[in-house]
């Protein structure tokens, strides 16, 4: 999912977002790696100062999912936390009210004023295609039911389909779910579309893309990986015409860390789109060997602090290899590499 939500708005919703906090010391960080040789550290200018992100696993030591059911006028929490604990039980997972419990196997509950959890002003209703008396039910509401469930990271896929399980079952007798690592708002209908019953691990479910097109240089950003135990992504100065291209893109980078987790050479992540497990990606590959693309891209990777809130992690910053003076035409020229020219016949 892409959205257009300005960063500073991102930024003050991460900070009400109370559940949040619980996990930081669930989740043990990776640290940034220590600067890598200056030639490399500085060879393009929008990195330069930064350290490269070194080779090896990224991954935390915990996955999470937030998820809360937004209720209605017409339904009671305790209905909503029974549906809850009926769903979490099929997965051996008891409710609890104890964040020490968290990461045994449960299920985070609780009931909260919908205002602590999230601002309705940093909700980007436009792209939720519900019709303007939903929206106004949605805006309305003063309850919420909050979910949250952990495990370790080796477990993402089964904490990410559990999550999803139990949400669903949470709001059929009716309400919205709220995703809290993606800020987005789902009907019941649309969040069964969009995550169905054993739904593959599709960053494009899990995750949104930040677009923040404020300026002539276009920034990039995600918002979700930290869920998935793995650092949020960032580019910078992506050249406006290229903006749609680059976001699939970025999303293809994603999707690569999120299924190997790791860097093979220190600050470089290679998009290569024939080891992608994801039927769509393995797609794109094969419509894209016959319009001049299909080859893998090579991205420099690099820790940045810069724009984060100070007891935040780093994101990995990505960007093209080399510092070509036409940087639309080193854009154009990387999009074709991997998606390859949809002009060609």
């Amino acid at each position: 999912m892409v959205s257009r939500m300005s960063f500073a708005s991102r930024i003050a919703a991460l900070f009400i977002l109370l559940v949040l906090v619980v996990l930081t010391s669930a989740c043990a960080t990776t640290p940034p790696g220590p600067a890598g040789p200056p030639d490399l550290a500085t060879e393009l200018g929008p990195t330069e100062g930064l350290s490269l992100v070194p080779a090896g696993e990224l991954r935390r030591s915990a996955t999470y999912s937030m998820l809360a059911v937004l209720l209605p006028e017409d339904r009671t929490p305790e209905d909503v936390v029974k549906a809850i604990a009926t769903a979490a039980a099929t997965h051996e997972r008891p409710l609890t009210r104890s964040t020490a419990e968290l990461l045994e196997g449960s299920v985070l509950v609780d009931v909260v004023p919908v205002q602590t959890i999230l601002s309705f002003d940093v909700i980007d209703f436009d792209a939720l295609e519900l019709d303007a008396a939903e929206v106004a039910r949605i805006k309305a509401t003063k309850t919420a039911i909050s979910m949250v469930i952990a495990g370790p990271a080796e477990a993402l896929a089964v904490v990410q389909r559990q999550a999803a399980d139990i949400a669903r079952a949470a709001v059929q007798g009716g309400g919205w779910l709220f995703d809290g690592g993606t800020f987005q708002v789902f009907s019941a209908e649309r969040f069964g579309n969009f995550r169905p019953q054993g739904f593959p691990l599709e960053v494009e479910r899990l995750i949104t893309v930040m677009v923040d097109d404020s300026s002539a240089a276009v920034r990039l950003e995600t918002l979700g990986m930290e869920r998935l135990g793995l650092p949020e992504l960032r580019m910078v100065d992506v050249p406006r015409p290229q903006v749609d291209s680059a976001v699939a893109l970025f999303n293809a980078a994603a999707q690569i860390l999120v299924e190997q987790g790791s860097l093979d050479t220190a600050g470089e992540l290679v998009i290569d789109l024939t080891s992608a497990r994801m039927p769509h990606l393995r797609e794109a590959h094969a419509q894209a060997t016959g319009t001049g693309g299909g080859q893998p891209l090579t991205l420099r990777a690099f820790w940045d602090p810069t724009q984060r809130p100070e007891d935040s992690d780093p994101v990995i910053r990505l960007d093209l290899v080399g510092n070509a003076p036409d940087r639309g035409a080193a854009f154009a020229a990387a999009i074709v590499r991997v998606f390859g020219n949809e002009t060609s016949d």
